[in-house]
């Protein structure tokens, strides 16, 4: 069995691409073979790392590796071959990328991806075909612990593992950008483990932050306000607040991932959980996972040993394995 750290639906076919934990990048399809895989070692002997992200962006596959730095392929089509792909990977030791540790993409203005990754934020410029070094900083102190991103006009947000939230305002000039930031969301004076954020989720004016312990926060892009959202008040748990990631159905109602199962929240604000167990098979116990919702409606499951499509009352669980 392999670990899921991240899903994304290919663009241009019924095909959802799957990072896995150490062992390369996988692809399920309605095929007659619904699992084929490429080995990151497949693609360079000196890969072998987990994949934390990946994005398509301008017809090339980034994938970013926790330890391995970045690999992009070029000229990526659904049908190219890795193993034979033409790629180019970009390390701490031969690019200006800050840190082999990378857990973010994501696309700028100016022909420039920005990368997240364990010391803070490099980009990428299309322009020079070269990997960029951004100093950031808030109050003096580096900003580290980079995991997710999301470009919103002129304006960046920043979810850092330890540090919080940062709002940043995007300038240029010469063609270069700098950052500012302009509003640190920070919970109880700063404590580190009141401000695990691993990933933010934008939805129209508002931008949800997933915080591992804390809940929920919810945060008013138009005047920075938020408050917070938590389940332990009915459900007896506290790590049903160990929030990962999120997502939303087609009925508008937003899907938590969370320590103790699927949160389903409601527009009314009701909301329940989906526990491990009430389901045909067990989830292992590391909380670790992914929600991903697809064109047929169907809520997907990603953990650190399992692929498992929910619908209705159903669940259908699909194993990783190296065969």
């Amino acid at each position: 069995n392999c670990g899921v750290c991240t899903l994304m639906k290919d663009r241009y076919q019924d095909i959802i691409w799957i990072a896995s934990d150490g062992k390369g990048v996988y692809a399920y399809s309605d095929d007659e073979y619904s699992i084929s895989s490429t080995f990151s070692s497949d693609i360079s002997k000196l890969l072998g790392r987990p994949v934390r992200c990946m994005q398509l962006e301008k017809g090339d596959l980034w994938i970013g590796y926790k330890g391995d730095g970045i690999v992009k392929i070029d000229d990526y089509t659904p049908l190219t071959d890795l193993r034979h792909a033409h790629f180019t990977h970009f390390t701490a030791s031969d690019s200006r990328l800050t840190d082999n540790r990378v857990f973010a993409f994501e696309p700028g203005d100016n022909d420039i991806l920005w990368i997240g990754h364990h010391e803070g934020l490099n980009y990428y410029s299309y322009r020079t075909r070269t990997i960029k070094r951004l100093p950031f900083m808030c109050n003096g102190e580096p900003i580290r612990f980079v995991h997710d991103i999301y470009q919103q006009d002129n304006y960046l947000w920043i979810a850092s593992v330890i540090m919080g939230v940062y709002k940043a305002k995007i300038s240029w000039r010469d063609g270069l950008p700098t950052l500012t930031v302009v509003k640190h969301f920070v919970l109880d004076g700063g404590d580190i483990y009141s401000n695990l954020c691993f990933s933010l989720y934008p939805d129209g004016d508002y931008l949800f932050v997933a915080n591992r312990g804390k809940g929920v926060m919810k945060i008013d892009t138009r005047d920075d306000s938020y408050s917070m959202l938590r389940f332990d008040s009915r459900i007896p748990n506290e790590t049903v607040n160990d929030i990962f990631c999120i997502s939303k159905d087609d009925d508008g109602n937003y899907l938590f991932g969370t320590g103790l199962g699927l949160v389903i929240y409601h527009p009314d604000g009701e909301y329940e959980l989906r526990l491990r167990k009430e389901y045909a098979f067990n989830w292992y116990t590391d909380p670790i996972g992914v929600y991903y919702r697809d064109g047929e409606g169907n809520t997907w499951h990603a953990d650190v040993t399992s692929l498992a499509d929910l619908f209705d009352d159903t669940a259908i669980e699909m194993r990783l394995e190296d065969n």
